[in-house]
């Protein structure tokens, strides 16, 4: 479901531009397939987001999950978010007309900080905060949620007073409770 460029892969971004200018048109060729049997991007995908070759179905899809979906996820794919706070690009991690990309491994303290700094936050600081960024286009509620579904999948237990506060919150409660019983010690 990525376009792939010979020398570029997938990485790359897609624009439009719209002009009252007259521009001659080229025939348009249609894009050779470069996935050949490949199924890499299938098989890593940990929701089952891409559901067969050059199919998807974008409600499953973490980068939809955690950016633009306003809604909690359900039960059945928190799992499959895993540490992706926001957005997911597994599927051309693993596409072999790509180079491996650099994915920061930041250290658990500095995660920590940084996932309890969004969850005490206000509204209006994360706005704030994530203004003029990608980060705001999933609302402080967005980010909120996120948080929570990564601190219950990583089982960052020294979250856990925060999730308790957030239980308060109706939009994130169940979610809250969710995480909660992720958090809790098995014996």
């Amino acid at each position: 479901t990525c376009l792939i460029d010979q020398k570029r892969g997938s990485f790359f971004l897609i624009g439009e531009i719209l002009t009252t200018i007259e521009l001659a048109s080229k025939p348009q060729v249609p894009h050779p397939d470069r996935c050949g049997n490949c199924t890499r991007c299938i098989e890593a995908c940990p929701t089952q987001a891409l559901i067969e070759p050059r199919k998807m179905d974008a409600r499953r899809c973490i980068s939809y999950l955690t950016i633009e979906s306003k809604e909690i996820p359900s039960v059945e794919l928190r799992e499959g978010i895993g540490d992706h706070f926001f957005g997911c690009d597994i599927c051309q991690t693993v596409c072999p007309w790509n180079d491996p990309p650099i994915r920061p491994d930041p250290e658990r303290k500095a995660l920590i900080d940084e996932l309890r700094f969004v969850l005490r936050a206000s509204n209006n600081e994360l706005e704030r905060h994530v203004a003029h960024s990608a980060l705001s286009r999933a609302r402080p509620i967005g980010l909120k949620r996120n948080a929570i579904v990564v601190i219950g999948n990583l089982k960052i237990h020294e979250l856990q007073n925060e999730i308790e506060k957030i239980k308060a919150d109706p939009k994130l409660s169940d979610l809250a409770e969710w995480a909660l019983k992720k958090l809790e010690p098995l014996f």
